[in-house]
């Protein structure tokens, strides 16, 4: 599927049955090094629990917002005082994940912060318009971080599909139409999170045992996502739109989506690939000095 849409989405490649090796994607003509195949804004996005507990991270883009250090200190480990010298040395030089140079605000009293202005202003167009607290008051900030606790405890993808539910309410209350909506949002891979489960785990002797809890998570994120609706948009939908935003066989179709195109991307490990791009450089440094 992955590969099928960065087909669609670009006129250099197209996709090949790869003898041995099932569908690919192949160039349709020489391309040069370094050219870009494929670029497109994620339809759904999110940072990752163990993350935001580990990196101040930007609440549009998720681009981090502090240093090397700063990350290390957070992650309660005591860091190596040679270590804390060679991260510094390396945000000194801007190298990758040394932070934001500046932090922006929301614009209301709230605790989100954002890498730029326009960051921030994309923000307010979509699902933090819904969420931030200081507009709707703290009320829904809670009500989402609790959402977020239940998503650890069972399976992240639910955030996903809470911030595509909460962005699908927010344009039905600007006028937008709720089944169009839901019908783009679920375009991907229609198919219910139980079935995707079974898929996945088909292998395991207490198959329906997991698919339960899989279903019981959802009944409860749904009550959970009701209360984060109602605090930050329900004011603004009719009662029949509410329901739309909430109905439980879109949300598993949601959660099934997310799940089976279980995508992320992969950045590199500040601790591991800036620091072994620039040893070389800083034993030639010391040397020299």
């Amino acid at each position: 599927l992955v590969v099928r849409a960065m087909a669609q989405a670009s006129k250099d490649c197209a996709v090949a049955v790869l003898r041995g090796r099932g569908d690919g994607l192949v160039a349709l003509r020489a391309v040069e090094s370094g050219h870009t195949l494929v670029s497109e804004t994620a339809a759904m996005a999110m940072q990752h629990g163990y993350s935001r507990r580990l990196v101040s991270a930007c609440a549009g883009c998720f681009a981090a917002l502090d240093g090397l250090v700063s990350a290390v200190k957070r992650s309660g480990v005591q860091p190596d005082p040679a270590l804390v010298e060679r991260l510094q040395r390396l945000e000194q030089r801007g190298a990758p994940w040394s932070g934001c140079k500046t932090i922006v605000q929301c614009r209301a009293p709230c605790p989100a912060v954002f890498c730029s202005a326009l960051c921030r202003d994309r923000a307010n167009q979509k699902h933090h318009a819904a969420l931030c607290p200081g507009v709707h008051g703290p009320a829904v900030w809670d009500a989402m971080r609790r959402l977020e606790r239940h998503a650890e405890q069972t399976s992240e993808v639910l955030v996903l599909v809470a911030m595509t539910a909460v962005d699908v309410a927010l344009q039905v209350s600007r006028g937008r139409n709720v089944d169009e909506l839901k019908c783009r949002a679920a375009r991907h891979l229609p198919v219910p999170w139980e079935e995707v489960v079974r898929y996945q785990w088909h292998l395991c002797a207490n198959i329906e045992e997991f698919v339960q809890r899989r279903c019981d998570a959802l009944d409860e994120f749904r009550l959970l996502l009701a209360e984060v609706v109602d605090l930050g948009v329900g004011h603004l939908l009719s009662s029949s739109q509410r329901d739309a935003v909430l109905e439980r066989n879109w949300l598993g179709v949601l959660a099934g989506q997310c799940d089976l195109i279980d995508v992320f991307l992969e950045m590199p490990n500040p601790l591991n690939l800036a620091l072994e791009q620039n040893e070389s450089d800083d034993e030639v440094s010391e040397v020299t000095q």
